[in-house]
């Protein structure tokens, strides 16, 4: 299974931040002091030693460590797929069924700043607006975000059929009325 670190959209992204990316070894030109270059849990092509040699690289770092990602099945029903959370979870998600939450869909500019403001809350750097937003041209029609009342919301981008949670947020009242739990399930139901 391909990870999103190794897609031509993460690869365009970098691009946007000065990265070069070359048969999936990301190599960080540093004017005229050479190179760092990294892999992330990718393959390690067997010319690696003439690509970081021709970008004069000093620093070279493997990351082959096991993503701590949850991965859940979304080919089961919307049903049984609820029955597999803890019963805690669950618990939540049904007191929501009686609330009247104002659902949106890839309103990228309200998540974002969802985010700050929980950035800021827990001491947390995020990307510059800039940034964010060229990740989401990178991927183009391959992300979504979901925000509830602007008070919680999360980015999901995708790649070779897989959803992944990419950033989420929310402010003090969203945390407060559990609404991450929320979001999570309806990130599920949208990237079903």
């Amino acid at each position: 299974m391909a990870d999103l670190r190794q897609s031509p959209a993460f690869a365009r992204y970098l691009g946007t931040l000065g990265w070069k990316v070359e048969k999936g070894i990301f190599i960080r030109p540093l004017w005229i002091f050479g190179a760092l270059a990294k892999i992330q849990r990718g393959v390690l092509p067997g010319n690696w030693k003439a690509i970081l040699k021709k970008h004069r690289v000093w620093y070279f770092e493997i990351n082959y460590s096991p993503s701590k990602t949850l991965r859940i099945d979304l080919t089961p029903s919307v049903k049984n797929i609820f029955a597999q959370f803890k019963k805690d979870a669950r618990y939540v998600l049904r007191k929501f069924q009686i609330s009247n939450f104002k659902f949106q869909i890839n309103r990228f500019d309200d998540f974002y700043t969802i985010w700050q403001k929980s950035a800021k809350r827990k001491g947390l750097w995020i990307p510059k607006e800039k940034e964010y937003f060229n990740l989401l041209k990178c991927f183009k029609n391959k992300c979504f975000c979901i925000t509830i009342n602007d008070q919680a919301g999360a980015l999901v981008l995708i790649h070779d059929s897989i959803a992944y949670y990419y950033y989420a947020g929310a402010t003090k009242e969203g945390v407060k009325q559990n609404l991450p739990y929320l979001v999570v399930w309806k990130c599920m139901q949208e990237a079903k």
